[in-house]
């Protein structure tokens, strides 16, 4: 049934797991973000401290959730250009941090992309879920960004067709 897979399902699944990281794939893209966007204020509303970090191509969660899109993120992280709480900034809406997009050059960016394990290892030791959103990235991509670690891959698919659904669960 839907309501299994409901932002609030998923929420109550990676608190009571103690998910420490949860790598959301969206494959049909801004809206999957949006949805994980959505699931880490349901989280921080139920007391536990969370951080997104906007690994998309499109930068909707920093849109959806900070005042500008001009704010040094991930990328200026990445390519050693400013300090790591430099990056950190609060959510317009709720208690959620996030780490937004970033101003720096994307493709500069990727070559650092070995230091986002680091970067997130060190995210779970000051949150207690550290989300990172990668947009339509397939899963295998984006498990091999982040590298192999304990968590949870999320397929943020707000409204799937059946076709969608076995291609993601296959991916």
């Amino acid at each position: 049934p839907e309501e299994e897979f409901s932002i609030g399902a998923v929420a109550r699944y990676l608190i009571a797991s103690r998910i420490e990281s949860a790598i959301c794939v969206s494959p049909s893209g801004d809206d999957g973000s949006t949805a994980t966007v959505m699931l880490a204020r349901e989280i921080a509303e139920r007391g536990k401290r969370v951080v997104m970090v906007d690994m998309t191509g499109s930068a909707c969660p920093t849109r959806l959730m900070c005042n500008s899109r001009d704010l040094p993120g991930v990328t200026d992280l990445l390519c050693g250009e400013v300090s790591f709480g430099e990056t950190i900034h609060s959510d317009r809406l709720s208690a959620v941090h996030i780490i937004p997009q970033g101003i720096s050059d994307v493709s500069k960016a990727q070559a650092g992309a070995r230091r986002l394990t680091m970067i997130i290892d060190a995210l779970t030791q000051a949150y207690d879920i550290v989300i990172v959103e990668c947009g339509p990235a397939d899963a295998a991509s984006a498990v091999k960004l982040v590298g192999a670690r304990d968590g949870a891959i999320v397929l943020s698919l707000p409204h799937p067709n059946e076709g969608q659904l076995a291609e993601a669960l296959a991916d």
